[in-house]
């Protein structure tokens, strides 16, 4: 017995699962493949895009070449507002390039026209099982958070990497450290005495007329 597709059964009517075709027979033949799955429906990408903005879905099935906006294009618009859907690209088309730009545009898995029952369901087990491996992740997560041991919390100063702790003279350039008189131009560092010689004149020779002695100027 297939344990691995008995295992998601109980979950298929509780995940939906937005199937993207303009093709309206497409659409019958995906819900007769996916009987017991939550399928919803959308007969272009604009569409899509509208309930995807108004319902949580976390898996798309998409064709590729569709009118207006294709498939590869859809899948940016997905990307561009949330990552974490997961779209497989269904195409009946022979061009390696179609698979090859979906890949880089962030595809999960691909399906090829026509559609076939296992292989269709064997990727959206697989996607089911990531999607569960993420949430049990998470919920592990947010439960170390919770319990975070006060140890953990640690000063700021703590944190940080110790070869940031620098003494400030040592974070400088050595070459901006220079006392302060050599910082300046050697020419503009002059005794006072030099700057300009013919200002410094001693007391007695600056007015000999003014200075005269007391007992001459009473005569």
């Amino acid at each position: 017995m297939d344990t691995r597709s008995d295992k998601p059964e109980s979950r298929k009517p509780r995940t939906p699962v937005l199937f993207v075709d303009d093709d309206p027979m497409a659409h019958v033949l995906m819900r007769n493949h996916l009987k017991g799955w939550n399928v919803e429906s959308a007969y272009s990408a604009e569409q899509a895009l509208d309930i995807l903005n108004k319902r949580h879905i976390l898996i798309v099935i998409t064709d590729i070449g569709m009118p207006g906006m294709d498939g590869i294009e859809f899948l940016r618009e997905i990307r561009k507002k949330r990552g974490i859907i997961q779209v497989i690209i269904a195409t009946a088309s022979d061009k390696t390039d179609d698979l090859i730009n979906a890949f880089e545009a962030g595809a999960t898995d691909f399906l090829l026209k026509p559609f076939k029952k296992d292989e269709i369901e064997e990727a959206l087990e697989s996607i089911l099982v990531k999607l569960n491996r993420w949430r049990a992740t998470m919920k592990v997560l947010f439960g170390r958070r919770r319990k975070a041991d006060p140890e953990d919390i640690i000063p700021f100063d703590e944190k940080a990497d110790p070869e940031d702790i620098i003494p400030f003279d040592e974070k400088a350039d050595p070459e901006d450290i220079i006392p302060f008189d050599e910082k300046a131009d050697p020419e503009d560092i002059i005794p006072f005495d030099e700057k300009a010689p013919e200002d410094i004149i001693p007391f007695d020779e600056k007015a000999p007329e003014d200075i005269i002695p007391f007992d001459e100027d009473e005569q």
